[in-house]
């Protein structure tokens, strides 16, 4: 039930373009200003904005922790609530092979 909520979430953000889709999500220094200028070039600019990524980045929690209304997570640890509490959300096109491999149904 927990994962067709989640699936149902992510299907809605989808529909009303709540859900940005980018080929890789890198940073150099690991500096708030240049998660910020890549944030102002998407739609989820001013909005509060959950990034899921496919695996840990050190570079990209840090320089987002000071950004209002950013949270950043992997997308293995992905849930319903967490979804629902932000308006947008970012995902590198491989954190969608992790939430295929985390939450699809295993026969």
């Amino acid at each position: 039930m927990k994962r067709k909520a989640l699936f149902m979430v992510l299907s809605a953000k989808v529909k009303k373009g709540l859900l940005t889709l980018v080929d890789e999500l890198k940073i150099e220094k690991g500096k708030t200003k240049e998660i910020f200028e890549i944030l102002k070039k998407l739609p989820c600019k001013d909005k509060s904005t959950l990034i899921a990524l496919p695996g840990y980045d050190k570079k990209i929690v840090r320089a987002s922790r000071n950004i209002p209304g950013v949270k950043v997570m992997e997308a293995k640890e992905l849930n319903t609530l967490t979804l629902l509490s932000f308006k947008y959300i970012l995902l590198p096109k491989n954190a969608l092979k992790v939430i295929k491999e985390t939450f699809s149904k295993k026969d």
